[in-house]
């Protein structure tokens, strides 16, 4: 049977400072702030070098606590204007910003690219970023989705809606749509955005054979 797996960093980080604390304006040795605060002295001699007197475990992050948050605000921004980034996009922004400003790094210099655990832990660091399937939209479209044709849009409906008398008419008022049914295989690309987002675009050209199906239908439910 193999002996019991030895929990680590058993002490607090209110002990940590206390000891830091002591050793510093010399109360304590770091013998015998180990001793009283049941910190370990090369954690204790380790905090004293950097100046950092929080508790962490294991290997620093690459990124300072606001570069990453601005790294993740450059995500969301991207998904929103429909340029979502896939996992190795945002593998390589990462090693093209470290080597920009010298950010030390353990980043695969032969490819360019952060590794896929730095990516992992990047998720689990901020679980407002998820993984989703992104949809393609036509850059043309795309152009129309803005709040000024939209507003127009809705204002020569509701001016004609007042010069043919349809407020109270619905029996009136039809509507045609079309739906491009795709016969070709298409593959969705996975990329990152915000959490809680529930339809995600990239801009892509269409391409492949379609079928097109138009339907029409009554304000009050009647089809054509």
């Amino acid at each position: 049977m193999s002996p019991p797996r030895r929990k680590r960093a058993t002490w607090s980080e209110e002990n940590l400072i206390a000891a830091v604390n002591d050793v510093r304006c010399g109360r304590l040795s770091t013998y015998k702030a180990s001793a009283q605060y049941g910190v370990p002295r090369r954690t204790i001699r380790n905090h004293l070098k950097s100046g950092i007197l929080h508790k962490s475990l294991g290997r620093n992050a690459i990124f300072t606590k606001e570069q990453e948050k601005d790294f993740v605000n450059r995500i969301i921004k991207f998904a929103e204007i429909g340029i979502p980034l896939t996992p190795k996009m945002i593998r390589i922004q990462a090693f093209t910003f470290c080597d920009k400003y010298n950010i030390a790094n353990n980043f695969n210099k032969t490819t360019g690219l952060a590794g896929k655990g730095w990516l992992r832990l990047f998720l689990q660091r901020n679980p407002n970023l998820a993984k989703r399937k992104v949809q393609f939209l036509n850059p043309a479209r795309a152009q129309k989705l803005n709040r000024t044709i939209v507003a127009h849009h809705f204002n020569k409906v509701r001016k004609l809606y007042d010069e043919l008398d349809l407020h109270y008419h619905p029996e009136k008022i039809y509507n045609m749509d079309e739906k491009g049914c795709r016969l070709t295989l298409h593959h969705q690309q996975t990329v990152i955005v915000q959490k809680g987002v529930k339809r995600v675009h990239m801009l892509g050209s269409e391409h492949g054979e379609n079928v097109t199906v138009v339907g029409c239908v009554h304000a009050i439910g009647k089809l054509n």
